[in-house]
């Protein structure tokens, strides 16, 4: 099976696909002009997807992810809900209308961008084939030498290393460029060679000691659009052990360490009981409240409270 990588979607199912999502929402009970912004939203956010050239650009990758997962889905699960596609908006549609104007702007922008833009990337014209094996073990070895000096080195805010952690993207660039060559070198028979796999693995043990989803996940994002880009055809055996790690990997940060119950102490309910029976009384003057645990808790509780003049009504 090869991984999908579009470079354009046909207007027409899309189109339909519009259409007849507006027609449940009009039976639904949404807002004509909400039904028709989100008609016209998805025909705009498919032609701005065109013209940007798809996922082989950047501006591709970016309308389509904005539009889908910001807007689309959540409207199709209200569909499939049976909700009006304008509920729980406090000015559906302005919120349409501004979506759709952000769409619009951003067709226009990349129709303008494309005639600017190079066809040819830049380092389309820097990485050769032939130099594209030397650009990965060096982009390798780069990343582990500044990984190493910000491990040894503290780093505060503002500094030079702060700025180069932020540019600090070698392990991703490795995993690409090793991942393009060796598909090129192989036909396409292998995926990834061992600078690939050193790069995928000083990533996931990174971001597992930092307790972050994006460094655990980023380095199979990153070896699965290189090989998407290449075509590669997938066997049935990687399809089921892509699942299985994406499914068993589990965040460690989730987990959470149990809290001991709170017992409050016998003096806590007459107190609060008190106030409630009080507080629709009028007063003159402010009554002036509060808690602060004692010292010395009574025996048989765990803790205890006082009233103390900390808090104004």
């Amino acid at each position: 099976m090869r991984l999908p990588f579009p470079e354009k979607i046909p207007i027409v199912p899309v189109f339909f696909f519009a259409a007849t999502l507006c027609a449940i929402q009009l039976a639904q009970g949404t807002n004509s002009l909400f039904s028709l912004g989100f008609f016209f939203y998805v025909l705009v956010a498919t032609l701005a997807f065109n013209v940007a050239g798809g996922f082989t650009r950047t501006s591709g990758a970016f309308v389509f992810f904005n539009s889908v997962l910001g807007v689309i889905i959540g409207v199709c699960l209200k569909a499939y809900l049976g909700e009006p596609a304008d509920s729980n908006l406090s000015a559906p549609n302005l919120t349409i209308a501004v979506l759709l104007s952000g769409m619009c702007m951003m067709l226009l922008a990349i129709y303008l961008a494309r005639k600017v833009v190079p066809n040819r990337a830049f380092l389309g014209r820097m990485v050769t084939d032939a130099k594209m094996q030397t650009a990965t073990v060096g982009s390798l070895i780069a990343g582990i030498i500044l990984t190493a000096t910000l491990f040894v080195i503290p780093s505060g805010s503002g500094s030079v290393l702060s700025a180069l952690n932020q540019l600090n993207r070698f392990f991703p660039m490795a995993i690409v460029l090793g991942s393009i060559n060796t598909i090129r070198r192989s036909g396409g028979k292998r995926s990834f060679n061992l600078p690939v796999l050193i790069a995928g693995i000083l990533m996931f043990v990174f971001g597992l000691m930092s307790f972050s989803k994006e460094g655990m996940f980023a380095a199979l994002a990153c070896w699965l659009l290189a090989i998407s880009s290449q075509r590669y055809n997938f066997s049935r055996a990687q399809i089921v052990g892509l699942i299985l790690a994406t499914i068993f990997i589990e965040d460690p940060s989730a987990k959470k360490t149990a809290q001991p119950a709170f017992r409050p102490s016998s003096r806590f309910f007459p107190i609060l009981v008190t106030f409630a029976s009080n507080i629709s009384k009028p007063r003159k003057t402010p009554m002036r409240t509060g808690f602060s645990a004692t010292t010395t808790p009574p025996r048989g509780s765990s803790i205890a409270f006082r009233w103390s003049p900390s808090t104004t009504l």
